[in-house]
């Protein structure tokens, strides 16, 4: 299950027919979708997808993305009920075939990921993780950095420096240097 699903997103509000580009919501996000025309197979998305490959899609009226599996189940069946987030059958985070999503609570979705033996999958820490920006020599780099720093207008003097060289922001490099982000090096 993706998201967090006590944030409920009241989809009757969007503007299903708006058109937008000459494309309606509904027209938009179906066009984003390979169907396969067959009782079984996944209809993959092929929109925009987040890190973790759910796919993500922002239909008129709203401020955000939101998972595209969760506005396939809403259109196919209505309204998500409270405390409920979407999950797959298929355990395919791309797919949005309405048959294949069913609606569970938090604890459901933890107990079927376990009997599926997807419980304790590690997750891919620094650079083998597909958003890194930064490899493990370069967290050592700046931190190595920052051990020499000796003035606090230094400090963020380096953090500027540092962020405009690794093309991060110097939020996250403070992060860096704190442990509070690549904790495992």
């Amino acid at each position: 299950m993706a998201g967090n699903q006590h944030n409920r997103t009241d989809y009757s509000v969007v503007g299903w027919n708006h058109v937008f580009n000459g494309k309606t919501s509904l027209e938009r996000f179906w066009s984003k979708v390979a169907k396969i025309d067959d009782e079984f197979s996944c209809w993959e998305w092929i929109g925009n997808k987040t890190l973790d490959g759910y796919g993500r899609f922002r239909p008129y009226g709203l401020s955000s993305d939101r998972h595209a599996h969760s506005i396939s189940y809403y259109l196919a069946y209505g309204n998500i009920p409270v405390g409920h987030g979407i999950c797959h059958t298929c355990d395919n985070r791309s797919c949005v075939r309405p048959s294949h999503l069913f609606a569970c609570t938090h604890a459901e979705n933890m107990k079927d990921m376990k009997n599926k033996g997807r419980y304790g999958i590690p997750r891919l820490k620094g650079s083998e993780h597909g958003g890194a920006k930064l490899t493990e020599q370069d967290v050592l780099f700046i931190r190595q950095e920052a051990s020499e720093v000796k003035s606090r207008k230094e400090n963020v003097q380096l953090k500027r420096k540092l962020g405009q060289q690794f093309d991060v922001d110097p939020k996250h490099i403070q992060q860096i240097i704190s442990k509070r982000r690549w904790r495992h090096i």
